[in-house]
C-alpha cells in the first residue's frame, strides 16, 4: 500500500477544510475565552461591597453610507459581532451594577436619515443587551449629535435623548452623597444626571472628550463644579490624568498623565482633598485605528466612617478589558483563503494539463498504428 506524501496529505481538500474549521473555532470562540479568563476582576479584599461599573467607550458602529456597497454588509456583521462578543464576555467578567455609554456610539449618527438610525438603534440594542437590573447612562459624541468640526445639531441631540433614556440612582449604589454631571466640551452644555441634593458631596463628571488636558471653556466648567472623578473618551486610547487642587481658574495648571497598559489597576481614593482624577477609556472597537480595544471596568466604594463624621471618601479602582486584535484574525482567514484558491487553481491546471497530456498520447499511438 502506497503511502501518502506529507506534501499530498497538506494539500488534501479535507485537510484545508479542517483546518478552516479549527481557526474559525479558535479565532471566535477559544481565544476570546481564554483571552477573557485573563482579565483583572478588581474584586475587594476586605469583603466589602462595591458599585461595579462597566464602561463603553467609542464602538461607532458601522452605518449605511460611507462603506463601499458590497463591502458594507461585511464590515458591519463582522463588526457587530467582535463588539458583541467583547461586551459579552466584559459583562460576565465585570458583574457591572451600571453600564456606561461615553459617546460615539454610532459612527454616521449625523449624517443617517431616521430610518437609517433606526436600524441602527436595533444592532445596538442587540449588541450591548444587558439585564433590566444594570443602570445605563448613555452620552453623546461628536459623531453621534455633532460637536467636532461642525455645530451640535439640535434635532439629532434631541433623537438621542429620546431613544437613549438614562436609568441612574447613585443611592441603589451604595454611592449616596455623590452626584454625577454630563458635560458636553463642543458646546459648553452641563447637565445634571442625579437629583440635586444637600447631601451631595463628590461630583463624577461624564465627558466624551478629555477635560483635564483641555484648555477651553470644558476645563473652567469642570473646575467650577468641584469635579472630583472624570470620566471620558474619544481619543480611543487609555489614559489617566491627575491634577491637583490649587489649579487656576481656567484649568491651566500642570497635570500629571500615564497610559493605562496591559495589567495596569489604578487605585486611587477620591475625595475634595483629594487631586482631580480623569480616567480616559479606549475604544472597544477595532475599526478605530489603534492596535488595543477593551471595555473600562471602575468599582466604587464610600471608605468614610459616617457615624463619626468622616468627609465623604470613596476608594476607586480602575483598569481595562482588553480585547483581541481583529485584523490578525482577518488577516490569517485571508491567508487560509488564498491559499485554498491556489489549491483549486493548481488542481484546475493539473486536470487540464493531465487531459492534453493523455489526447497527445492518445493520438500518436494512433499515427503509429
Amino acid at each position: 500500500m502506497r503511502k501518502s506524501s506529507p506534501l499530498r496529505v497538506l494539500t488534501k481538500k479535507s485537510f484545508v477544510i479542517y483546518l478552516a474549521v479549527l481557526l474559525l473555532f479558535w479565532n471566535e470562540m477559544i481565544y476570546p475565552f481564554i483571552h477573557s479568563s485573563l482579565w483583572e476582576t478588581l474584586t475587594e479584599e476586605d469583603g466589602l461591597q462595591a458599585a461595579r461599573i462597566l464602561i463603553v467607550a467609542d464602538p461607532q458602529l458601522i452605518g449605511y453610507r460611507n462603506e463601499p456597497r458590497f463591502v458594507g454588509p461585511i464590515a458591519r456583521l463582522d463588526s457587530d459581532r467582535y463588539l458583541s462578543r467583547g461586551f459579552f464576555y466584559a459583562l460576565r467578567h465585570g458583574r457591572p451594577d451600571l453600564i456606561i455609554f461615553l459617546g460615539d456610539l454610532f459612527d454616521e449618527g449625523v449624517e443617517d436619515s431616521d430610518e437609517e438610525f433606526e436600524l441602527t438603534l436595533q444592532r445596538f440594542e442587540s449588541i450591548f443587551a444587558s439585564y433590566k437590573s444594570v443602570q445605563r447612562v448613555y452620552l453623546a459624541g461628536d459623531n453621534d449629535i455633532g460637536g467636532e468640526g461642525e455645530r451640535v445639531i439640535d434635532s439629532r441631540k434631541d433623537r438621542f435623548a429620546k431613544r437613549f433614556p438614562n436609568i441612574l440612582s447613585m443611592k441603589d449604589l451604595g454611592l449616596r452623597g455623590v452626584a454625577v454631571d454630563e458635560m458636553n466640551v463642543f458646546n459648553d452644555e452641563l447637565r445634571n444626571l442625579t437629583a440635586a441634593s444637600a447631601e451631595d458631596k463628590l461630583l463624577i463628571m461624564l465627558s466624551h472628550a478629555p477635560i483635564i488636558r483641555s484648555f477651553g471653556s470644558g476645563a473652567r466648567h469642570a473646575v467650577e463644579r468641584h469635579s472630583d472623578l472624570i470620566l471620558s473618551a474619544h481619543d480611543h486610547t487609555a489614559w489617566s490624568y491627575s491634577r491637583a487642587r490649587d489649579s487656576g481658574s481656567d484649568g491651566s495648571s500642570t497635570f500629571e498623565r500615564a497610559p493605562v497598559e496591559r495589567g495596569t489597576v489604578i487605585d486611587s481614593k477620591i475625595g475634595r482633598e483629594q487631586p482631580v482624577l480623569e480616567l480616559q477609556s479606549p475604544t472597544c472597537s477595532y475599526r478605530m485605528g489603534v492596535p488595543d480595544m477593551g471595555y473600562g471596568l471602575l468599582t466604587l466604594r464610600r471608605i468614610d466612617d459616617e457615624t463619626v463624621g468622616e468627609k465623604l471618601q470613596l476608594q476607586a479602582r480602575y483598569t481595562v478589558l482588553w480585547l483581541p486584535s481583529r485584523y490578525p484574525q482577518l488577516f490569517s482567514y485571508l491567508v487560509l483563503l488564498v491559499w485554498l484558491l491556489i489549491l483549486m487553481a493548481h488542481r484546475v491546471l493539473y486536470s487540464s494539463l493531465r487531459s492534453i497530456v493523455l489526447t497527445r498520447n492518445r493520438n500518436v499511438k494512433q499515427n503509429i498504428v
